[in-house]
């Protein structure tokens, strides 16, 4: 898995049409690109009752087998899926276990699968989530009801899932539905979205499960890179804990079990975006070098590669930016190219350290020592470098250092040795 990158889609605002139709017409696009995956996000209708916005919460979901109509069709949710695949690119959904819409056909046919008020009525444990009523797992019932949704889209093709807010589930009822589905689809790929360290304090302080990515990563193939967020948002918005952030980077990498991984990003759905924190598109592409280098599984949000600094509404009808910048389009690829030539092989380890602002991640494989050199300062500078190919990842061009040293300006450099 650490060859492959994932591109993340919010159907509705992706296009003008915002239907599955046009998706299709821009996968060929999106893997030209070098994503290996595409993460849909919800596609399921929208429950209407306490709806948030206009169309509602994509993860207040009122049908666990039907699409949207407002999206497409099953079938043509199939066509994505055989497109793809054609591609040889996989495709996963978000799959939401921890609540349902407060009009899902559960909430009359088993009410006893929800978590009840002192009146008996579906409730939430976090109170901003008034659109949405939370699944209580002490019912087993339940527990087959949400394995057969897993059976029916894996033998829709589905090739994986991202598990929203799979830290708030039992970790027993993971493991069942992942040894049960592989069974039949034994490379069924399992990602979770973890949640930050404030989140997950302030549930167990609340007596509310709360399993932490360690936990996560017992059952899941990987997760989300919640553990470092804190600390990384604060380095994406210029505050001088540069150190810090790479310690816990350090931590991570020697505290990963083998065959684990982090998806690396620097925006996501329920993120700013990273343009909005960063301001300047130089800093852009610093920032996207380092985490496709990073190693796990490098992850873009749709928009990221038109310099998008406007939010993504998940209640409106509002198109991403499709102004898609060339270069940057270029460096992604370049990137992912990258990627699966250096990490194919695995990697041994990486370390990250920071000396006068210009960052280094070393990355050591079976065959190559990568160094990535980020002049976070964006102003001209030597520093001290072992020899080595130089490729200045903004444009593919290379040199070579014989002389121990080497001028950074704002372009991210890798040294190849």
């Amino acid at each position: 898995m650490l060859t492959q990158s994932i591109y993340q889609v919010f159907i509705r605002n992706h296009t003008e049409e915002g239907s599955i139709k046009a998706l299709i017409k821009d996968i060929d696009r999106i893997q030209s690109m070098g994503f290996d995956i595409l993460y849909l996000m919800p596609f399921h209708p929208i429950s209407v009752l306490n709806r948030k916005g206009t169309y509602g919460s994509p993860y207040a979901i009122s049908n666990y087998y039907e699409v949207s109509e407002d999206l497409g069709t099953l079938d043509d949710l199939q066509e994505l899926i055989n497109k793809a695949h054609l591609l040889n690119m996989k495709v996963i959904m978000d799959i939401v276990f921890n609540h349902t819409g407060r009009d899902h056909t559960y909430i009359t046919t088993h009410p006893e699968y929800y978590v009840l008020d002192n009146e008996k009525n579906p409730t939430a444990r976090v109170a901003d989530w008034y659109d949405i009523a939370d699944f209580d797992f002490d019912n087993k019932d339940l527990w087959e009801e949400l394995i057969n949704v897993l059976y029916y889209w894996s033998n829709k093709g589905i090739d994986g899932v991202r598990c929203d807010v799979a830290s708030l589930i039992p970790l027993d009822f993971w493991k069942e539905a992942r040894q049960r589905v592989n069974v039949t689809h034994p490379e069924f790929m399992w990602f979770s979205e973890s949640i930050d360290l404030d989140f997950l304090h302030h549930l167990r302080k609340e007596n509310h499960l709360a399993n932490s990515d360690v936990e996560i990563l017992s059952i899941f193939d990987g997760s989300y890179d919640y553990d470092l967020w804190k600390e990384f948002s604060k380095v994406l918005q210029g505050e001088k804990n540069l150190d810090v952030y790479c310690a816990l980077v350090n931590y991570q990498a020697a505290s990963l079990s083998k065959g684990k991984i982090k998806w690396r990003f620097i925006e996501n759905h329920d993120q700013p975006r990273s343009m909005r924190v960063l301001k300047r598109k130089k800093l852009e592409r610093l920032w996207l070098s380092y985490i496709m280098m990073l190693p796990g599984m490098a992850f873009v949000y749709a928009g990221q590669e038109s310099y998008q600094q406007q939010e993504t509404p998940l209640f409106e009808k509002e198109m991403i930016n499709r102004d898609f910048d060339e270069e940057l389009c270029n460096l992604i690829t370049r990137l992912n190219l990258l990627r699966k030539r250096f990490y194919k092989d695995g990697v041994l380890d990486y370390r990250l350290s920071n000396k006068d602002n210009v960052l280094r991640l070393v990355v050591y494989t079976p065959t190559q020592e990568l160094e990535l050199l980020l002049n976070l300062d964006l102003e001209s500078k030597k520093v001290d470098v072992l020899n080595g190919i130089a490729l200045n990842l903004r444009d593919g061009s290379k040199s070579t250092v014989n002389n121990g040293k080497i001028e950074l300006i704002n372009n991210p450099i890798l040294m190849i040795r």
